[in-house]
């Protein structure tokens, strides 16, 4: 052990000895470069006195410049040698000043010469794709094979219009790859009609982000979700949004994805109402009590109550507010209810509205004229009509020994059996006067069937009894008549 330590120590002191040595050469020679270069190069010249200072600048200028000192005139006077140097330096500034202003100058000229003729090119759409995957025994075969039974489809003439290119994906499924401008929407169902049981279709569509501002601080995702779809006709799925805190007090942000042409509609036109104030389009003969549940308001008198209560208790127990009114509300909906039951006026709202809970804390759906025609039995029916002394007749002009009245339209009528019978295959199920509330509050597509259906019927009634109004007015009589 002994020894390999005494062959290390040795071999650093070689290395040691070695760089000593190396470092000696190595200063040599640069003394050897020094003296050579000073044997080339003419000494500085001596500072200048301040009479040579005081002398005049023209003299100084008159004198012969060079571009080197020479050895052939020791006599040379240092000033001469000062005099030369300054001025290169002052010849080299002034020529470098030239060239970086003519650079601005020509660059100026050429942003005047283009200014309002440069425009940015708008960034390019990006196409949608769809994915044909085969499965089963239609994996096996060859791209082309596939390609060539698409061709073949005379189902799919219309779609090889629409589409750019065709290319192979990773997996050896088909990809196409649809012209700027054309959604994939459009052509899905006919692709999933060819290959049916054969391949699997799927669309890539590309999304960009869209964010809504400015919400109030109470909207939530379902309401957002319901305006997108009732004002623009967009789907946008309620788990897909995302809300946060908004950049003022008291508001919030939504931001969500929706393909890039929908989404460019979107921002054209961007003012949406998300939240709206549940009220109900009735007929002045409503009474109160209806219009409330309808609406979804709590009468004045129960909300006056609500808030005493609640400042009672933020006072006496020192909770925050919005605590004390999530207690209190459900002291409202409770004597809302009783009065509700025992109310002499609404039989048929009642009917259709048992719960006014079920009916107002609902998170999708809103009311509009023609659902509260249905809801209150006050709309264009002959049986409404003629108890407003409007009309003679309250029969059914379809049925005449039936009085027209909401259950016979909407529940029994033949007139509208093709209406009824489309709204009981999108439901899936049959829809009565008691349980018609509950169909639409279970899903928001079954609201959206039922208050179609609505639409459709109460539209017909309308249009008929402007008609009849008309054709009295042409007619000289009286809308009794």
């Amino acid at each position: 052990m002994k020894a390999r330590e005494n062959e290390r120590e040795n071999e650093k002191l070689e290395r040691k000895e070695e760089r000593e040595v190396f470092l000696k050469e190595m200063a040599a020679q640069r003394q050897v470069l020094l003296d050579f270069f000073a044997k080339q190069v003419t000494p500085l010249p001596a500072k200048a006195t301040k009479q040579q200072e005081q002398e005049p600048r023209q003299k100084q200028q008159a004198m012969p410049s060079k571009s080197h000192p020479v050895k052939d005139f020791p006599s040379a006077a240092p000033t001469e040698e000062w005099t030369v140097v300054k001025n290169r330096q002052q010849l080299t500034a002034e020529k470098k000043y030239k060239q970086n202003a003519a650079k601005v100058l020509a660059s100026a000229n050429d942003a005047q010469s283009k200014k309002g003729k440069s425009k940015r090119h708008p960034k390019r759409l990006i196409p949608e794709t769809i994915k044909i995957a085969p499965t089963g025994e239609e994996a096996k075969r060859s791209f082309a094979d596939i390609v060539q039974d698409l061709l073949e489809e005379p189902s799919l003439k219309h779609v090889g219009d629409q589409v750019q290119r065709v290319r192979k994906g990773r997996a050896g499924e088909v990809m196409l790859v649809l012209q700027r401008r054309k959604t994939a929407a459009e052509l899905l169902p006919a692709l999933k009609e060819a290959t049916e049981g054969k391949a699997q279709v799927t669309s890539n569509v590309p999304l960009m982000t869209v964010e809504c501002l400015h919400l109030d601080e109470g909207a939530s995702v379902d309401e957002i979700s319901n305006a997108l779809f009732s004002e623009r006709k967009i789907e946008v799925p309620v788990d897909s949004i995302r809300l946060r805190k908004g950049w003022s007090d008291g508001t919030l942000r939504a931001s969500f994805k929706v393909p890039i042409i929908t989404g460019k509609a979107l921002v054209e036109n961007p003012k949406i109402k998300i939240r709206w104030t549940r009220v109900c389009s009735a007929f002045r003969t409503a009474s109160y009590d209806s219009c409330c549940v309808v609406a979804g308001m709590i009468p004045l008198h129960i909300l006056i109550l609500e808030d005493a209560r609640c400042h009672n208790r933020c006072r006496n127990t020192g909770c925050d507010f919005k605590s004390a009114r999530a207690t209190e509300r459900e002291v409202s909906l409770r004597q809302w209810q009783q009065e509700w039951v025992a109310s002499p006026r609404g039989v048929w709202t009642r009917q259709l509205i048992p719960e006014v809970s079920t009916w107002v804390l609902r998170r999708f759906g809103e009311v509009e004229f023609f659902i509260t025609q249905l809801l209150t039995g006050h709309g264009f029916f002959q049986a409404h009509l003629a108890d407003l002394k409007l009309i003679r007749e309250s029969q059914c002009p379809e049925c005449p020994e039936e009085r027209e009245t909401p259950t016979h339209v909407f529940f029994e009528c033949p007139r509208f059996i093709v209406v009824r019978r489309r709204m009981f295959e999108l439901v899936n199920t049959e829809v009565t006067s008691t349980n018609i509330v509950a169909v639409m509050l279970s899903s928001r597509s079954n609201w959206r069937s039922i208050a179609e259906a609505i639409k459709t019927i109460m539209s017909r009634l309308q249009q008929r009894r402007i008609r009849v109004e008309r054709e009295d007015t042409e007619a000289g009589q009286g809308p009794q008549q």
